[in-house]
């Protein structure tokens, strides 16, 4: 059995319990009161639900909701729990076809409420172990987002030896085993620790200059990377991400074949990656440099696809 994370006080953590049948209410209430829950409330159906949450004083910090009920099913109760406000985690469980769960579960996040997982019943302490620590996790003060950075930092982060890139391993889902890293550019900030690209790469796409040594850096190390990783014997390509400014420069796949020619690097070694919101403002210029890099061997992935509005048509246009 998992281990429950204790970063509040379950014990005085409040549950309502949403489904139809009285048996599968009672389990749960007895698998919720065995990890130190006392406080569940029982609703039979949707509609139950609402005059639960809807009770003077009545406040609840988790609602695990059944999905086919016979007054309100649990997409209408859903529904109705995102038109009420409430603060509470939800929790959609259900014997239903796994995909209908998820959806279910996608619509309750969709209507801004506090999706913490969708568990296939039964109800165990072991499925809502993770379901409690995404709860922790959402009652914990979080840290402010690091502001922007300004340009003259970023320019002093250059010439002190600020900046680095960690490389985030690529797994084969058939095999499971490793096929490659991703490139992730990092700012070791003196005073505000290490900072990830989203702190400081908008900041520098404002400024040519800024943004095309970032490019120059981010390629050079990664290179570099990919010389050590073949001398020690892995034959696995290495992925950077580039800012969109520089899909604009009609030489960048002439300076990185200067680059991997002077390292003697394969060019299939090194795949750049295009994000789909690049390629749905694509202009004539960005698919100019996609496919000279192909010509050139180099490997281009997509990041990010299915975020936008790109569609499979854009996979068979352009030379993934």
């Amino acid at each position: 059995m998992h281990d429950v994370p204790q970063a509040i006080d379950w014990s005085a953590l409040r549950v309502l319990v949403v489904d139809d049948q009285e048996h599968v209410r009672r389990f749960n209430a007895s698998v919720l009161q065995a990890m130190n829950i006392p406080f569940v409330t029982l609703a039979d159906g949707g509609r139950g639900a609402i005059a639960a949450v809807t009770e003077p004083g009545a406040s609840y910090d988790l609602v695990i909701c059944d999905l086919r009920m016979p007054d309100a099913d649990g997409v209408e109760t859903i529904r109705a729990l995102a038109s009420l406000g409430i603060e509470a985690g939800v929790v959609v469980t259900s014997v239903e076809d796994e995909r209908v769960i998820e959806s279910a579960g996608l619509l309750a996040s969709q209507q801004g409420l506090h999706l913490l997982g969708s568990i296939p019943k039964p109800l165990s302490a072991e499925k809502l172990a993770p379901v409690l620590a995404r709860l922790a996790a959402l009652r914990s003060p979080t840290l402010p987002a690091p502001s922007p950075r300004s340009a003259e930092e970023l320019q002093l982060a250059f010439d002190r030896d600020e900046l680095f890139l960690v490389y985030q391993p690529q797994i084969a889902m058939r095999t499971g085993k490793l096929a490659g890293a991703e490139a992730l550019v990092r700012w070791r900030h003196p005073t505000a620790g290490v900072l990830d690209a989203g702190a400081f790469v908008p900041m520098a796409e404002q400024s040519a200059g800024l943004i095309g040594r970032l490019t120059e850096f981010v390629l050079d190390e990664a290179l570099s990377f990919v010389t050590r990783w073949r001398d020690a014997g892995h034959d696995h390509a290495v992925s950077v991400n580039l800012p969109a400014r520089a899909f604009d420069e009609l030489d960048l796949p002439d300076r990185l074949e200067a680059m991997i020619v002077e390292r003697g690097v394969e060019p299939r070694l090194l795949t750049i990656e295009v994000s789909e919101a690049q390629l749905s403002v694509e202009t004539v210029r960005t698919r100019d440099v996609v496919t000279r890099l192909r010509l050139k061997r180099l490997g281009i992935a997509i990041d990010h696809f299915g975020r936008g509005t790109s569609g499979l048509h854009r996979l068979h246009e352009t030379p993934f």
